[in-house]
């Protein structure tokens, strides 16, 4: 795999079919083969959400965002073509992460919603979803979907949430939770990972992406998500430069979408249309 990553505006790109206006785009429609996925890192004004399309019709969100985002996520959610959720799966209760679980709940079909099995008393506690099929996950299982695509969790931290590791073909994710080099040597020690793209804990906070962990996993792409009032730690931005990693914040660059066949990827970024 090329370290170095060719990152294009998403109009330009062949298979795609969008309407787009002034560098913004209204509408996408990937286009995917069987063997062939996306995840999409959405720019939101505060928190995460991830989501993985797959050309078996497969969706995933992985988190839903911060506060004051919803009509930011629905937007993103449009844009897109997302109709139904195979599985929203929450790594973590914090308000960065779960802020539109409930408006989801009410606005989509969702076949399952996914929690770390350490948040289910708070979740019982503090949401009310209208919802039979809840799963929750210790660090022994492995969802895989039909695809190809693997999800599992490497760690569990009531304060940090789930880090998870994500393959498909020869790639592999690593989503981490914790900013924690506590956290990032136990999943060292359980495994030994390498992956090409590293989605940066807790929006670049200073206690974490240590630079012992970035020469052991060796990212080529690292994702940042923005938080509201809080920049990246200055620390964390040196380490993954040192390290030659190409760095996507997505309040620099948009949404970042990775499109995957089994042998190769491709970062691609883009500006959704805002309603009027």
């Amino acid at each position: 795999m090329i370290k170095g990553i060719l990152s294009i505006i998403l109009c330009l790109f062949i298979p795609l079919h969008v309407v787009a206006e002034e560098d913004a785009i209204e509408k996408v429609d990937w286009n995917l083969s069987k063997t062939e996925i996306v995840v999409t890192f959405l720019d939101l004004s505060s928190g995460e959400a991830i989501l993985i399309q797959t050309g078996h019709g497969e969706t995933i969100l992985i988190n839903t965002g911060g506060p004051q985002t919803t009509d930011e996520l629905i937007n993103r959610l449009e844009t897109l073509s997302v109709l139904k959720l195979d599985s929203v799966l929450l790594t973590s209760l914090d308000k960065q992460y779960v802020s539109n679980l409930m408006w989801l709940n009410r606005g989509y079909i969702i076949d399952e919603i996914i929690v770390p099995d350490v948040f289910r008393n708070e979740l019982q506690t503090e949401f009310t979803l209208q919802h039979g099929n809840i799963q929750y996950w210790d660090e022994s299982i492995m969802k895989e979907m039909s695809s190809g695509v693997t999800i599992r969790p490497l760690n569990i931290q009531y304060e940090g949430g789930m880090s998870l590791h994500v393959g498909f073909g020869k790639h592999d994710l690593l989503l981490m939770g914790a900013a924690d080099s506590k956290v990032e040597e136990a999943i060292l020690k359980k495994s030994s990972i390498r992956a090409e793209i590293l989605k940066v804990a807790q929006f670049a906070q200073a206690d974490g992406t240590s630079e012992s962990f970035l020469k052991k996993v060796d990212p080529h792409v690292a994702i940042i998500f923005r938080e509201r009032k809080r920049m990246p730690s200055s620390d964390v931005l040196e380490r993954l430069n040192e390290t030659w990693i190409d760095i996507y914040q997505t309040r620099q660059f948009g949404n970042v979408a990775i499109r995957f066949d089994q042998e190769n990827y491709e970062v691609i970024t883009f500006e959704a249309k805002d309603k009027e």
